[in-house]
């Protein structure tokens, strides 16, 4: 989903609903992994691009944040004439203020996103510390490894 200059990705968001038999904790384990993966090589990519066309600080490099949260969406279609389907919810609101704070270039996590992982990869994480959320108050935020 596209929001201004913003992209939105969600995962499992059809997996469970109504009819489901009740929530998988080792697929969202694993939807919570593919999303950091994601968001890695989306910077990874960029850093790529960057580096090929020999940008450094002109004013057409990219500048790229991710923010990741973890939680329940409730999805809709919402327009009138032009008719898009749209994730509602504070688990979205969460994931966005995520990006919005996030350092450039880093990827962020919530600490719902964090629990989610593996220990391994949980504990490759750079704590950040409480950062002051709009409507959320103040949350343990992480941050993932600069890949080399």
């Amino acid at each position: 989903e596209h929001v201004c200059e913003d992209y939105v990705v969600a995962s499992s968001v059809i997996e469970v609903g109504p009819d489901s038999e009740g929530d998988n904790p080792e697929a969202h384990s694993q939807d919570a992994k593919r999303m950091v993966l994601l968001g890695s090589i989306l910077l990874g990519s960029v850093a790529a691009a960057d580096r090929a066309e020999q940008r450094s600080d002109s004013e057409f490099q990219l500048e790229f944040k991710v923010g990741i949260h973890s939680g329940r969406v409730i999805g809709g279609v919402a327009g009138m004439t032009r008719c898009f389907y749209r994730l509602f919810g504070d688990t979205m609101n969460t994931a966005a203020r995520m990006a919005h704070h996030a350092p450039v270039h880093r990827i962020q996590l919530s600490r719902s996103t964090k629990d989610l992982l593996p220990a391994d990869k949980a504990a490759e994480l750079e704590a950040r510390g409480g950062i002051a959320v709009k409507g959320k108050g103040m949350m343990q935020t992480f941050l993932v490894p600069i890949a080399a």
